[in-house]
């Protein structure tokens, strides 16, 4: 498999690159002139396809191909090039059907790049348009309204006895009791969520469970009357009473609150714009292709594809896969 993979990448590599430099080439009685790099197997390398190799081989680059040495290492890559792809023509591999789909996607690559990249690059953005998008979607680049909360939590259980659940809640009751003992510049639980919150996340933290936003599409692992109750409290600071739920008895404090903010145009520019951009060149890229389409003569045979038989088992019900695409170029 390895060495078809690298007579597959000498083939593309002959029919790509060098057959373009070979466009300057000609095999009739080819010489040794004043023109002539070399030739091989009665193929000239002239000076300008040389030229060429070199332009695609670093050859803008500072420094390079200034020294003979490095020319002629060029000139050795072509000529070894051109014998392997010679021998490899001879042998008829250009008819391999693995040779021609690789062949086949480095021309369309070409043309793409060709005909298909200056029309994208032609693709811009206004100010304006930027402007007109922005305002259009103004509300889904606002900072919604969140809160920091912090929770003393005592978990309970269906499996719980009363004596159990009693004791539980004469747990939380102490835990609540105590908070008035914390230092008024603490809006947390510090100390007392160590030893009195069954949440591992939090307990350490002072309780802190981080910023929550009060919004349908947001879902908390908390029970949903903590979230509820954090967002009625009003001031950094403020406490709940005890909460009582299915799962446990929780305490709920306001650390700090933070109130829906307009995003300014100048801080979400940029990525507007690169999505505008890419929005453009797809369509640019479906145009062009709607019109290759349009002016192909193309008919299938339906009955027949319907009937091809798959390589493969059947998916799972449970598993929806996208179908594999061929790589067949195409990709700009």
């Amino acid at each position: 498999m390895n060495k078809l993979l690298m007579v597959l990448g000498l083939l593309v590599s002959g029919f790509v690159g060098w057959y373009i430099g070979q466009r300057e080439q000609t095999d009739i009685d080819a010489k040794i002139d004043a023109n002539t790099v070399a030739v091989v197997n009665n193929k000239a390398i002239s000076k300008e396809a040389f030229i060429t190799q070199m332009k695609s081989h670093g050859g803008l680059k500072t420094g390079q191909y200034h020294k003979i040495e490095q020319r002629e290492s060029l000139l050795t890559f072509l000529i070894n090039q051109e014998v392997m792809f010679n021998q490899a023509m001879l042998k008829g591999f250009a008819d391999d059907e693995a040779v021609k789909s690789l062949y086949k996607k480095a021309v369309i690559d070409r043309y793409l790049e060709l005909e298909l990249k200056p029309l994208l690059a032609r693709a811009k953005v206004s100010p304006l348009d930027v402007q007109k998008y922005f305002e259009k979607n103004k509300k889904s680049y606002e900072k919604p309204a969140r809160r920091r909360g912090a929770i003393i939590y005592v978990k309970t259980s269906i499996k719980d006895s009363a004596e159990v659940l009693a004791k539980k809640k004469e747990k939380i009751e102490e835990a609540y009791a105590k908070i008035t003992d914390l230092d008024d510049k603490i809006k947390h639980f510090g100390q007392l969520a160590k030893t009195f919150s069954d949440d591992r996340s939090s307990r350490y933290q002072g309780g802190v469970i981080g910023w929550l936003i009060n919004h349908p599409s947001r879902k908390y692992k908390w029970d949903e009357v903590v979230v509820k109750t954090l967002f009625s409290l009003e001031n950094d600071g403020d406490i709940s009473p005890i909460l009582e739920t299915d799962n446990g008895f929780y305490i709920v404090r306001l650390v700090s609150a933070e109130k829906q903010q307009e995003r300014k145009l100048s801080r979400v520019e940029k990525g507007i714009k690169n999505s505008l951009l890419q929005k453009k060149k797809k369509q640019i890229k479906e145009e062009f292709i709607v019109s290759l389409i349009n002016s192909a003569d193309i008919r299938i045979n339906k009955e027949l594809l319907a009937n091809i038989e798959p390589l493969s088992k059947a998916a799972s019900k449970n598993k929806k896969r996208p179908p594999a695409l061929p790589g067949t170029g195409g990709n700009l």
